[in-house]
């Protein structure tokens, strides 16, 4: 069987000098059969410190629509996460330099 890595990330999350051990390691593997059948592995590790979450993101034609479900809503959530501290993060610095 022949493996071949379609996408490959794995990076620190953190910036140098901060906490280590934070990252993020995404892989989509084909692989391949003697046959020319094809499949399609895909995971995302992401870890901060002592914890982990691990998704394992079927290609299974049934799962596909599931599995895009869930990248899209992760993305979502993520950039409002990011959207929202951005704001409260810059109306508490407001607040510090106007004191009532």
């Amino acid at each position: 069987m022949t493996e071949v890595s379609r996408f490959y990330v794995r990076e620190f999350l953190n910036l140098p000098g901060h906490h280590a051990g934070a990252y993020v390691l995404a892989e989509v593997i084909e692989e391949i059969d003697r046959d020319g059948h094809r499949y399609t592995s895909t995971t995302l590790d992401i870890a901060d410190c002592s914890r982990k979450v691990s998704l394992d993101l079927s290609t299974h034609p049934a799962e596909r629509e599931n599995t895009f479900r869930k990248l899209d809503l992760l993305i979502d959530t993520l950039q409002g996460v990011r959207r929202v501290l951005v704001e409260v993060l810059a109306e508490e610095e407001w607040h510090r330099e106007h004191p009532a």
